[in-house]
């Protein structure tokens, strides 16, 4: 990729302060995280989480909030739990100009078995 002047852009870079269980549940998988910051500070950690393993037909997408940078973080709440799909994964939040939240994620259908992308607000 090309900066200005036609020089190469530099490669984005992360630094890792800490690593932190957030939610533990033995009997549950969880996976797929995604974290955002709302223009408010809040953080927004939102998850597939209630599965049995890697690809179930009972997984949840749930959604975890925190004011306090982290150090926190409320119950989850339950965003998407249909009955109708095999699999929820990949699920992701932002904060849209007027304030919304939108929730989007992968759905594998137990009547097709091709990908969709559902979204809730």
């Amino acid at each position: 990729m090309l900066g200005s002047g036609g020089r190469a852009a530099a490669a984005p870079t992360a630094e890792i302060h800490a690593t932190k269980t957030i939610r533990w549940q033995r009997q549950y998988y969880h996976g797929w995280p995604t974290v955002a910051r709302r223009r408010n500070g809040q953080l927004l950690l939102t998850y597939s989480g209630g599965r049995e393993g890697h690809v179930c037909p009972f997984g949840r997408v749930e959604m975890m909030r925190s004011d306090d940078e982290g150090r926190s973080w409320s119950e989850p709440i339950v965003l998407s739990e249909d009955g109708v799909s095999t699999d929820l994964g990949y699920p992701s939040t932002v904060e849209l100009a007027d304030g919304t939240l939108l929730s989007v994620w992968y759905e594998q259908l137990k009547d097709n078995p091709h990908a969709v992308l559902r979204q809730a607000r």
